[in-house]
């Protein structure tokens, strides 16, 4: 008999991420092939899913938090590092259950050291305070929604790649929060780091909440909890994500857009609506 492997370009996993990540890497369970070889979903292609994705892959991406191919390393000293695909997650013999650190998996300085590259984001010990516990807020007197500070649009911006527009996506995750919780929602997508003591250098899997649950960033996760969920995306649904070219203008590109349009034209005579929506959809 031939075996079938699935054929789904996404693929949940579900249970604690010590014994879950195994299965979806290698595709074995119990000396058996059971799927194929997986890649761990990245935080932008979550986001991309959730704004454009097909059904049911879109429904199921909004109603579930993951935890994502985002590394969330810190060392001893309390700076950080957050690596948007890590390898180190990948590493059987860096996440099991033998090498905890209250929920984290332990790394060595070396392998701390290590990890660098355009996909890393460090944050020194005395920076983390303007990102931990902040996120997109509720503009005055609007429905709108924007970054609690520069650094907080700046991190977003490296977690999302570019992918999606996060005003709209905040605006999104507070409207459906809002709703599901019956109250007013003022800040959603708010960044969390690891705030515990370690003997050692560590690193976590970052988890994205749902959409409906604030859309929490946390990088505070717990590897062992039985409640993780994983999604490996097929490499070749990865590859095609890599690949594509289609982008969100960020806020200063849209603002760049309009500035440059305003440049080009007799303000007193030739501004109009339109051309100003020409100009902010030529910046996609």
């Amino acid at each position: 008999m031939t075996l079938q492997l699935s054929a789904r370009p996404i693929e949940e996993f579900y249970g604690a991420i010590v014994d879950t990540m195994p299965i979806l890497v290698s595709g074995m369970k119990d000396g058996q092939q059971v799927d194929i070889e997986r890649e761990l979903m990245p935080i932008s292609f979550l986001y991309d899913q959730r704004e454009n994705g097909l059904e049911p892959f879109r429904t199921i991406m909004r109603d579930n938090y993951f935890f994502t191919s985002a590394g969330a390393a810190k060392n001893k000293e309390g700076n950080h590092k957050w690596d948007l695909r890590s390898p180190l997650l990948r590493d059987v013999e860096v996440v099991n259950a033998k090498n905890l650190s209250i929920g984290a998996a332990k790394i060595s300085d070396e392998q701390y050291e290590a990890i660098s590259g355009k996909r890393v984001k460090e944050v020194p010990r005395d920076e983390v305070v303007k990102l931990h516990g902040k996120g997109y807020v509720r503009k005055e007197g609007s429905d709108l929604f924007v970054p609690a500070n520069g650094e907080v649009e700046e991190f977003h911006e490296f977690l999302n790649q570019g992918r999606i527009n996060l005003s709209e996506y905040a605006g999104r995750v507070a409207e459906e929060t809002s709703l599901r919780y019956k109250t007013a929602v003022d800040n959603v997508m708010n960044l969390y780091f690891d705030s515990s003591n370690h003997g050692s250098a560590v690193v976590r899997s970052v988890v994205v909440d749902r959409t409906d649950s604030l859309s929490y960033v946390n990088g505070n996760s717990n590897l062992l909890s039985l409640n993780g969920r994983l999604a490996g995306v097929a490499p070749e649904a990865l590859d095609a994500f890599d690949n594509a070219n289609g982008k969100a203008p960020t806020p200063r590109q849209q603002a760049q857009a309009v500035w440059e349009h305003l440049g080009s034209v007799d303000v007193r005579k030739s501004l109009t609506r339109k051309g100003l929506e020409d100009a902010l959809r030529s910046s996609r």
